[in-house]
């Protein structure tokens, strides 16, 4: 869990750095007047966001499920509901509206906590409790593998 917690900080941090260089470069002036941007500015998030990250946290962790759909999945489904409530963040950061980055990122929280708790409902349903055994030791090969690589790499 730690590293899963890990590897989300860096890469929501990554996405926010970007979107606010990208949002320095090119700053389109006031960023209200855009779509969703002017709905977190004015509103915050609302239940649909929330319905949306819902949505995409079953896809996902019923995609993860099912060796026969496609790998990409659960990546594309996540990354619909993450990735532009951090983008936002960014080009929110980079012309100091701190209403519409905070909004953002309650959004983006939201999201994520939502996600959660849909993937922890699908895997609950379908009984994946009882194989965790069969987990356990998937994940200590691969922190096996990891710590092995990291050993290379020193």
């Amino acid at each position: 869990m730690r590293r899963s917690l890990y590897t989300l900080v860096i890469a929501s941090t990554f996405a926010i750095v970007t979107s606010a260089v990208i949002g320095i470069l090119f700053s389109a002036g006031d960023i209200t007047k855009f779509g969703v941007i002017g709905d977190l500015a004015y509103s915050g998030p609302s239940l649909a966001y929330a319905v949306i990250a819902g949505i995409s946290g079953f896809a996902a962790a019923f995609a993860l499920t099912k060796p026969n759909l496609s790998a990409m999945l659960p990546g594309v489904a996540i990354s619909v509901s993450l990735v532009p409530p951090l983008a936002i963040v960014g080009v929110a950061l980079a012309g100091l509206n701190w209403t519409v980055a905070v909004n953002a990122f309650l959004l983006y929280l939201v999201n994520v906590v939502g996600i959660v708790l849909c993937a922890m409902f699908v895997f609950v349903m379908l009984k994946l409790a009882a194989k965790q055994e069969m987990v356990t030791n998937a994940v200590e090969e691969d922190e096996e593998e990891v710590a092995a690589e990291k050993s290379e790499t020193d």
